[in-house]
């Protein structure tokens, strides 16, 4: 079932997580209009489950801001590496040097023939 917000409010171009709580607080006083009484109790726990996190950012936030740190979450990479590119073109002069190998252009890893993409970074061939 689908639920659309009926809210109208004035959105700013970047939302902020007050705006999201105040919508979501909305959408709460909506959940009396679902007659199904199943689907009424699951989008009510969904809205304040979303609530009670929205919160808990909030707070952390907050205390990471006081304490002067501003980065959230730490940017991790986009992919899973499993050995660096300089160790890999080492390995491959150990390797077997069979005529058959596929080798990734992005890690230089060996590809399996039935796939199109390397299974250590994702780079398609």
């Amino acid at each position: 079932m689908k639920y659309q917000c009926r809210l109208r409010c004035r959105v700013s171009a970047e939302p902020t997580i007050d705006q999201l709580i105040r919508h979501l607080q909305a959408e709460l006083e909506l959940v009396n209009d679902i007659g199904d009484v199943q689907a009424k109790e699951q989008r009510q726990w969904q809205i304040e489950c979303t609530i009670q996190e929205s919160l808990v950012f909030l707070q952390k936030f907050k205390e990471r801001e006081n304490a002067g740190m501003r980065r959230i979450l730490a940017e991790k990479e986009p992919v899973r590496v499993l050995r660096s590119a300089s160790n890999s073109k080492e390995e491959a002069v150990d390797d077997d040097a069979d005529s058959d190998t596929i080798r990734c252009p992005g890690c230089e890893g060996v590809m399996d023939a039935g796939l199109d993409f390397c299974q250590s970074c994702g780079q398609y061939r």
